[in-house]
């Protein structure tokens, strides 16, 4: 998901997140796998062009 690249930039893991563990798993939820949105978008117009 790119989070690696995130945190290499900086020196400690605990930098990465400046907010609370509960809010930073909050917004990691939220985070979705480009391959994943692609795959299913492309399902979704195969089955469109059947109908």
């Amino acid at each position: 998901m790119g989070f690696n690249a995130i945190e290499d930039r900086f020196l400690s893991k605990e930098e990465v997140f400046t907010v609370s563990d509960a809010q930073a798993f909050r917004q990691l939820g939220n985070a979705v796998v480009p391959h994943v949105v692609e795959a299913v978008g492309r399902e979704i117009f195969r089955t469109l062009e059947k109908q």
